[in-house]
């Protein structure tokens, strides 16, 4: 049986084929809008930190593949705040500076996730979407990036 890890990385190489230049085919079907990114994401960090687990967010409306593996290892989430959008060395995907507060052992964390697809969107915590194979470089939890309105609490 495929793990969801093994999952995750089989869709960011298949997506990072299908969007790499000369494919012939218009790549504005694979990229993630901006706005329903940050939503799904907020959606899927709102789970988190309501106790809920990755796997639910698959049966919503909009099904969201969320992959942290810190989540997945059972740390509690506190609380987050989601930050402006984030350069991405690609135009395949969208990023998000984020703060999070662990609950245990206490912490505050601020790293970037990334949304890739569409339908369904695909959301991995930068350090697993670079485990994964993804196009991104290499996990940048202290991006210097500006904060917004806070969004999640």
């Amino acid at each position: 049986m495929i793990s969801r890890r093994e999952l995750g990385a089989a869709v960011a190489a298949a997506l990072s084929l299908l969007l790499s230049p000369g494919c012939g085919s218009s790549t504005s079907a694979y990229i993630p809008n901006a706005a329903t990114a940050r939503d799904d994401l907020d959606a899927a960090l709102a789970a988190w930190q309501k106790g809920g687990k990755p796997a639910q967010l698959m049966k919503g409306e909009r099904p969201i593949n969320f992959v942290d593996s810190q989540w997945e290892s059972g740390l509690e989430l506190e609380s987050y705040q989601i930050l402006e959008e984030a350069p991405s060395p690609s135009e395949t995907e969208k990023r998000y500076g984020v703060v999070l507060k662990m609950k245990k052992p206490p912490a505050e964390k601020r790293l970037e996730y990334v949304a890739v697809g569409r339908s369904p969107m695909w959301i991995f915590r930068d350090e697993d979407y670079v485990k994964q194979g993804g196009m991104g470089e290499e996990p940048r939890a202290k991006a210097n990036v500006k904060r917004s309105p806070a969004r999640g609490r």
